[in-house]
């Protein structure tokens, strides 16, 4: 299962190849997801991060 998030401000302990862990959120998405990719930029709204994460992954 893959997963996309947009996080309003800058998270700079999310990094490439680490993990997160969701909760609060449907039973399938909540725990540990493996971040393949982490990008932190400024835009008109300010500072957002983005990640895209692998759940499931052995």
């Amino acid at each position: 299962m893959e997963i996309t998030c947009t996080l309003s401000g800058f998270e700079p302990r999310l990094l490439g190849g680490g993990t997160v862990t969701l909760a609060g959120l449907e039973p399938a998405l909540n725990g540990e997801w493996h971040l393949k990719s982490v990008s932190h930029r400024l835009d008109g709204g300010g500072l957002v991060t983005e990640f895209q994460g692998e759940k499931g992954r052995e």
